[in-house]
C-alpha cells in the first residue's frame, strides 16, 4: 500500500514539474529567426474629437461627416490588412503607419480583435498643418525599444510638415533604427515641391549619419511615402551622400508600369519604399551577414484593397474621392518585407 502511495506522490511531483516547466516556456522570449516589416499610408487615419488647430474637416460637424461609424470602420479596416498578412506570413514586428491623427488612433486600433495584445503602440505629436503624423506598432516581445526620437524638417516662410521618426531597438541583440517618414506633397507642381522634398532628404541623411556615429553596427531601415520616386533626386541622394552608411533602395528592382504602391492617373509608382543599410540587402547575392532580406518591397494587392473602374484598371479602394466617401481602405497600398536571420 505504502508503494502504492510513493508512486502516486512521485507523479504529483512529476505532474507539477511538467507543468512549471511548461509555464516556464510559456513565458520566455520567442527566439527570432526571421520577421516581417510593413509601411502603410492608411489615408487620413483621424478620430472624432474636434481639434481647433486643423481637423474641422475629420469631425462629425466636419464637411466630411466624419464620426465614429467610419472611425470605426477605418480602425477595423486596417487591422484586417495587418491579420490578412498574417494569417499569411506572420504578424510583422515593425508596422510604420502613415497619415495618423493621434496617440490615441493607435490605441484604437490595438484593441482591435485581430491585434489585441500584439501590439505596442507609438506615435511623437507633430507639427503638421493637417494635423497628421508618423507612427508605429511594434511587437515589443520580439523588438525591445530603446528610444524614439523626432527629427523636424524645416521649411521656409516655417510652413509645418510630418518630422521623421526614429525608433531605436534590439531584435535578438542586434541593434535595428526604423526611421518612418511622409515628406512634403507634390501639390503644387515638381518645380514647386521638389526642394521641400530635398530638405526632407537632408534631414533623414543627417539622422542616419548620427545613428551610424553612435553604433556602427546598427541596421538601418527607412520606410514609408516618400512623395518622390526611387530615381527621384531626394531619393537618390540617400544612397550616395551619406557618408558613413551606404544605403539601398529596395523598389528599384520592383520598378514596372503595372506595380506600385499608388496610382495617380493611370499609372502606378512607388512613391511607398523601404531604403535599407546595405548589409541588410541580399536579393542578388548571397549574404554573409547576420540578418538578411528575403523578400522586399512587394506591395500587398488583396482583393479587398482594389477597387476596379469602368475601363477594368486596378487603383487602391480609397476611404474619401474627394468630399464623397467611399468606405475603401486608403490611396495607397501597403508594402512589406522580411528579414531572416543566418
Amino acid at each position: 500500500m505504502m508503494k502504492h502511495f510513493i508512486w502516486i506522490y512521485i507523479l504529483i511531483l512529476g505532474s507539477i514539474s511538467c507543468s512549471e516547466m511548461k509555464q516556464t516556456t510559456h513565458t520566455s522570449p520567442p527566439k527570432v529567426k526571421e520577421f516581417s516589416v510593413m509601411s502603410y499610408n492608411v489615408e487620413n487615419f483621424f478620430d472624432t474629437i474636434n481639434d481647433p488647430q486643423n481637423d474641422d474637416d475629420f469631425t462629425p460637424q466636419g464637411k466630411l461627416m466624419w464620426n465614429t461609424k467610419k472611425y470605426v470602420e477605418k480602425s477595423q479596416h486596417i487591422a484586417q490588412v495587418i491579420s490578412t498578412y498574417a494569417a499569411e506570413k506572420d504578424f510583422p514586428i515593425f508596422i510604420g503607419l502613415i497619415e495618423v491623427e493621434h496617440q490615441r488612433c493607435l490605441e484604437t486600433l490595438c484593441k482591435e480583435s485581430p491585434l489585441k495584445n500584439k501590439y505596442t503602440p507609438l506615435l511623437i505629436e507633430g507639427e503638421d498643418e493637417r494635423g497628421i503624423d508618423v507612427g508605429c506598432l511594434f511587437d515589443a516581445s520580439r523588438f525591445q525599444k530603446v528610444e524614439a526620437i523626432a527629427h523636424g524638417v524645416s521649411l521656409p516662410d516655417n510652413d509645418k510638415t510630418r518630422h521623421i521618426l526614429e525608433v531605436n531597438g534590439m531584435i535578438e541583440g542586434s541593434p535595428f533604427s526604423f526611421f518612418i517618414n511622409h515628406w512634403p506633397s507634390r501639390s503644387g507642381g515638381t518645380e514647386k515641391s521638389a526642394p521641400l522634398r530635398m530638405l526632407a532628404s537632408e534631414t533623414l541623411q543627417k539622422a542616419i549619419s548620427a545613428r551610424k556615429k553612435i553604433q556602427p553596427d546598427c541596421h538601418i531601415i527607412c520606410m514609408g511615402d516618400f512623395n518622390d520616386h526611387p530615381s527621384d533626386p531626394s531619393v537618390v541622394a540617400l544612397e550616395n551622400k551619406i557618408s558613413n552608411c551606404t544605403m539601398s533602395n529596395l523598389m528599384t528592382p520592383s520598378i514596372a508600369p503595372t506595380r506600385g504602391s499608388h496610382f495617380y492617373k493611370g499609372e502606378w509608382a512607388f512613391l511607398d519604399q523601404f531604403i535599407v543599410s546595405k548589409e541588410l540587402e541580399s536579393l542578388t547575392q548571397p549574404c554573409s551577414m547576420h540578418w538578411c532580406i528575403t523578400q522586399a518591397g512587394l506591395p500587398l494587392q488583396y482583393d479587398f484593397l482594389m477597387y476596379i473602374n469602368k475601363q477594368n484598371e486596378k487603383s487602391p479602394s480609397r476611404t474619401y474621392v474627394g468630399d464623397s466617401y467611399k468606405g475603401g481602405y486608403s490611396d495607397h497600398l501597403p508594402i512589406v518585407m522580411q528579414i531572416q536571420k543566418y
